[in-house]
């Protein structure tokens, strides 16, 4: 994280050579936030792609010494779930969802069947949880800072969570 804080840093004073490692180290992250959310791969890559032209614009508002993955992690969220809100307004449900066929054609990050699979019997909520600390290794507090949740909340989820991928793993065996 101190390497991201200082190419922050460096991006916060109009230096923008290490912006590509900046993304490089935390694309991957941010894409598999959003894909909890949207569940489907191009809108993802839309709402990724956004969330660093916000980040950059926003770098007035980060708070030095804080988590810049955190406040990375935020913005997608926000924008995740804001994308949700205005496709909810334009279309129904059923058309907005896409089959698994459609959604599974487009996946291009490696291993990204076996999280969808590993992710299916959960909720909105406890997939983003499961992401955000699995796969994205932040704490639980920072997760209850990007949610808005208590902190028992969010662990309270978690270990439901877990017991439900677990339960479902039992099963396919």
């Amino acid at each position: 994280m101190d390497n991201l804080s200082d190419i922050v840093e460096e991006l916060r004073l109009g230096n923008y050579e290490r912006f590509a490692l900046f993304y490089e180290e935390t694309h991957r992250k941010v894409f598999y936030i959003v894909l909890a959310v949207l569940g489907e791969e191009e809108a993802t890559k839309d709402i990724v792609q956004d969330t660093y032209v916000r980040f950059i614009s926003s770098l007035s508002r980060f708070e030095r010494g804080s988590n810049p993955y955190a406040y990375l992690a935020t913005i997608a969220r926000n924008l995740s779930y804001d994308h949700l809100e205005k496709r909810k307004r334009e279309t129904s449900f059923d058309e907005a969802i896409g089959t698994e066929e459609e959604i599974g054609s487009k996946v291009e990050y490696r291993g990204l069947d076996e999280v969808k699979r590993l992710l299916e019997p959960l909720n909105e909520a406890e997939r983003e949880i499961v992401v955000l600390h699995v796969l994205d290794g932040l704490k639980f507090r920072e997760i209850a800072a990007i949610t808005n949740k208590k902190l028992s909340t969010v662990l309270v989820a978690y270990n439901r969570a877990i017991k439900k991928m677990r339960r479902k793993e039992e099963e396919n065996l």
